[in-house]
């Protein structure tokens, strides 16, 4: 942001200020000049002259000419016609750079043009001239952009024109980087870099994907705007998503464009989707998720218990045995993708807890392990799965199934039987309901399903005491 100077005592102050952090890694040369620019009387370092009448400042003799501090006021950002204010910050150009350094800002110098103009001739005999522009820091290159004419005043006017944009918005270099880069490409790379530390959760890892297939992942990332976003958001809402669903859309490309902006040094522009996030929760084209309340019912349960049962492969090896899956899942209150990986030399049956690895966490998964009580009933369905024909005795999992392929069983199933909304992770809430049925409490639950929050299950604390009768598994 250009800085305001509006005369010779605020100027002091200032740059004693940023001058003050940078003596100790100076130069001895350049240690006193900062001391003498920043001292806090005049001597040697002003000399005088008659009192500017518009201002009301002492003028200063300066070794530059007005173009000169006309230039070096657009490298620094502060307004030229303080010419006594500016002087004093640029008097001797190491204390310019300085200054600029203090802001972060590329260097370049006062008066200096930063492109060559180089002729070549084409197959026809015509001669054209290439501007090339190279911006340097510490001595390495960090921007580089070329444009050729056929004529060498046109490159010349642009490389002049170009120069004055980088001196006066430097951000712009990155941004002509990054120009042709699309959502698409952002979310690629960030998939690639997350998953090369951990695998992405499922949900995140399906979202993500699913944008790369959205007209939104061939927007140009950088100058995206707030009506861009909007509009996809628009379009997903006619296509029949729901609020909760897009306003996820816009939570997954929040994370990917704050990656690209911090971790990338890609200008993207961090207001245009919290902007388009404001004005679509404001419209209510987007929602917070529904608190989901389904569970089967005893009726559902038999029908669904009874064909797995019937249908239950026999003499197959790797056919996951479903009605002992369902129950699994209820009276351990796990997902799909833990029961599938819950490793038998976890299970403690004499302290009755098993070891559950990678929970699910917003913090992320790897390394999360936490020990689940094992209810009589979740023990007594594990003691039948591991009874199981053709069931290898050192076989290292309690359900060395595919969780997707199991899923995809249960979908089907779910139609055949006409069955409606009703998804495996339901069984989850299920099994927590019949514990708060029986009288277990908050913490007591906890031990089960492993919620790090006890808000989490406030959902089951109202639920009626448990009634006769009740489905369970052996029935």
């Amino acid at each position: 942001m250009p800085v305001t100077i509006s005369g010779i005592t605020e100027a002091k102050a200032l740059l004693a200020q940023l001058t003050g952090q940078m003596r100790e890694g100076a130069t001895p040369a350049l240690q006193h000049r900062l001391t003498r620019y920043s001292s806090p009387d005049d001597s040697g370092a002003w000399a005088r002259r008659p009192t500017d009448r518009a201002s009301g400042q002492p003028q200063v003799a300066h070794p530059f000419g007005g173009m000169g501090l006309r230039v070096v006021a657009r490298v620094l950002g502060v307004p030229a016609c303080r010419y006594s204010a500016l002087f004093f910050l640029i008097r001797n150009y190491s204390v310019a750079k300085c200054y600029a350094v203090a802001l972060q800002r590329p260097v370049l110098a006062p008066g200096r043009s930063m492109a060559t103009i180089s002729a070549r001739k084409r197959g026809d005999g015509t001669t054209v001239y290439t501007a090339q522009i190279r911006l340097k820091k510490a001595g390495v290159v960090w921007h580089s952009e070329a444009k050729t004419f056929n004529r060498r005043a046109a490159a010349k006017a642009w490389a002049l024109e170009r120069e004055d944009q980088l001196r006066s918005d430097p951000e712009s270099a990155k941004r002509a980087d990054h120009a042709g880069l699309t959502v698409g490409d952002l979310i690629r790379s960030y998939i690639k870099a997350r998953e090369a530390i951990e695998p992405l959760g499922r949900t995140k890892g399906d979202h993500l994907r699913f944008l790369l297939g959205q007209p939104i992942a061939g927007e140009l990332a950088v100058g995206l705007t707030a009506a861009r976003v909007v509009a996809h958001v628009q379009a997903r809402r006619e296509g029949g998503a729901g609020g909760a669903t897009v306003s996820n859309d816009l939570t997954w490309l929040r994370v990917v464009f704050k990656y690209a902006r911090l971790a990338l040094g890609i200008a993207v522009d961090p207001l245009a989707l919290a902007d388009a996030t404001d004005i679509s929760r404001s419209e209510r084209m987007i929602s917070r998720p529904i608190r989901r309340k389904r569970r089967p019912s005893d009726d559902e349960l038999t029908r669904i218990d009874a064909w797995f049962r019937a249908h239950r492969p026999s003499g197959r090896v790797g056919s996951a045995p479903m009605d002992l899956v369902m129950w699994a899942a209820i009276y351990s209150c796990r997902r799909l993708s833990e029961l599938c990986r819950m490793r038998m030399s976890d299970y403690d049956r004499e302290h009755r807890v098993w070891l559950i690895r990678d929970l699910k966490h917003p913090g992320g998964s790897a390394g999360h392990d936490a020990e689940m009580l094992v209810t009589e009933r979740f023990a007594t369905v594990v003691e039948a799965i591991l009874a199981l024909p053709g069931r290898k005795l050192d076989e290292p999992l309690m359900l060395p199934f595919d969780p997707r392929t199991v899923s995809a069983r249960w979908t089907r199933t779910m139609h055949v039987l006409g069955i409606e909304d009703l998804h495996f992770h339901d069984l989850r809430r299920c099994g927590a309901s019949r514990l708060a049925e029986d009288g277990w409490t908050i913490p007591e639950i906890q031990r089960v399903t492993l919620h790090d929050s006890w808000s989490s299950l406030q959902i089951y604390v109202n639920v009626p005491a448990r009634k006769t009768g009740r489905v369970e598994w052996g029935d």
